[in-house]
């Protein structure tokens, strides 16, 4: 199914259904670097590969949802549940395959996330959910796979603006603030990249953050929500646990101090 358009709003490869036909890309300011000279960068190595996880692999985070304005009682709203993404391996759809997450955040229906994964680019390719019944219901895929990160990337770099449907008012732009050490519940990283997605629903803005840590996945995302300056939502959630098979990629805990006999 090709009629609709993805618009990526996550990180995570989380990503959001818009109903447009086409999107127009618009070269970033500040495009990466050579890719002949990228591969000889040191960062560029460190990173490879970017994602490798293994079929059954599950990552764990703390979601936190807070809504000033309640639409039915007009109250404030704090929401707090567990969210998981599990990797389930590669599977068809039609002619193409990708490799498939599920992502299940407390009672809501499973969303199956759709993406291209090699040793040094993540590419966002589409998105599907479960039925009322537990089926799996048709994805809707994009025509043009959307980059979600690529290794080597540096404070600075970002990928194309995507203008959808040739309307300005719907629109997403991403950026890499730079590198930097990050600590959530699943532990410390010291290679975190923070990454800020900004992008525009008609009136509904869009402002998100996210970390992501080559080799172990997202770490965090913050993403706040407004319209004419008045917050709808926000929403943070933070990596409780990484999957076994991906600790390897962690920093390793500072040493024990020794104690005395």
């Amino acid at each position: 199914m090709k009629n609709a358009i993805l618009i990526p709003v996550a990180a995570a490869f989380s990503i959001s259904l818009c109903q447009c036909k086409k999107a127009t890309e618009i070269a970033a300011d500040s495009p990466p670097s050579d890719t002949a000279d990228l591969r000889q960068d040191p960062l560029y190595q460190a990173d490879l590969p970017l994602l490798a996880p293994q079929i059954g692999d599950v990552w764990k985070y703390h979601v936190t949802v807070l809504n000033p304005k309640d639409a039915r009682t007009g109250q404030p709203v704090r929401a707090e549940f567990e969210r998981t993404r599990t990797y389930i391996g590669e599977i068809s759809v039609g002619d193409d395959s990708f490799q498939a997450f599920e992502v299940q955040s407390g009672t809501s229906p499973i969303v199956r996330e759709l993406v291209h994964i090699t040793d040094d680019r993540i590419l966002i390719a589409g998105q599907g959910r479960r039925g009322p019944n537990g089926e799996t219901l048709q994805p809707v895929l994009l025509e043009k796979p959307v980059p979600f990160f690529n290794a080597g990337l540096h404070g600075g770099e970002g990928s194309p603006v995507t203008v959808f449907a040739d309307d300005e008012s719907l629109w997403r732009s991403t950026r890499a603030i730079g590198r930097e050490t990050l600590t959530v519940p699943a532990g410390t990283f010291t290679q975190a990249v923070r990454l800020q997605m900004l992008g525009q629903d008609q009136e509904i803005s869009l402002q998100r953050t996210y970390w992501f840590a080559p080799g172990c996945g997202i770490l965090k995302e913050d993403t706040l929500r407004e319209s004419k300056g008045v917050t709808l939502f926000r929403e943070t959630q933070e990596l409780t646990e990484l999957p076994a098979s991906l600790r390897n990629r962690m920093d390793p805990a500072p040493a024990m101090p020794a104690t005395s006999p």
